[in-house]
């Protein structure tokens, strides 16, 4: 059952090595406009798994929905937008496949600065270093930040890297794209080719691969933007 409220609503989707609380300064600016937010959490574990994670989320929302996803969350995104609830995409520094590109291949597509070198578990799992958060992803986030990100830190299926997207929905349905100049995993120019290709409309900060930490005004503005067209 939707939780109903009269609102429009926001679902953010965060990226592979962080969770939920990646958005933790977008979203009060986000209530504060009025929208209703949920931040989902994924499994990390494949990503037919997030994309149902993704959707049972969605079933709870009001509609009209503007779905957000960070980084290797765009693949998810482009799956469980699918949604009848979902008006409208919202890609932050994000991954917006075609048919049969994989995570791999979009990463590498132009190769970025940074090259996450992962720690695997016993049970096959990876976990990011730590310099993946003070170099990587967030280079230009408070240190109090990074030690956020870093206690947060998710682990992640290898097979994610190998997973692609069917008729992804961002063919359909109206996107927007936040690109970070800065960005040092995904290449900005990656970033340029994929709002492009999607027709997307495309802003462009100064920012990491993390906007959502250091600039979080911007972020929660494409959003609201986004909502406000729903």
């Amino acid at each position: 059952m939707a939780e109903g409220n009269g609102k429009k609503s926001v679902v953010l989707v965060h990226g592979i090595l962080t969770d939920g609380s990646a958005w933790r300064k977008v979203i009060p600016l986000l209530q504060a406009h009025g929208l209703e937010v949920t931040a989902a959490q994924l499994p990390n574990s494949t990503l037919e798994e997030d994309i149902g994670t993704v959707r049972r989320t969605l079933d709870m929302q009001q509609g009209p929905v503007t779905l957000v996803g960070h980084s290797y969350a765009g693949m998810v995104i482009s799956g469980s937008g699918k949604h009848e609830k979902v008006a409208n995409l919202v890609y932050i520094a994000a991954l917006g496949p075609d048919e049969n590109e994989t995570v791999a291949y979009l990463m590498t597509k132009h190769p970025g600065e940074y090259a996450l070198q992962p720690i695997t578990d016993q049970a096959g799992w990876s976990w990011p270093p730590r310099d993946a958060f003070t170099n990587g992803v967030a280079q230009d986030a408070d240190p109090v930040d990074q030690a956020l990100l870093w206690a947060t830190r998710k682990s992640f299926g290898g097979v994610l890297f190998s997973s692609t997207v069917s008729d992804p929905i961002w063919k359909r349905k109206p996107s927007w794209y936040l690109a970070s100049t800065e960005d040092r995993m995904l290449h900005i120019s990656t970033q340029r080719f994929m709002g492009s290709r999607m027709n997307a409309q495309v802003h462009e900060i100064a920012s990491s691969h993390l906007p959502q930490m250091a600039h979080p005004e911007a972020v929660a503005k494409i959003i609201i933007e986004a909502s406000d067209a729903a």
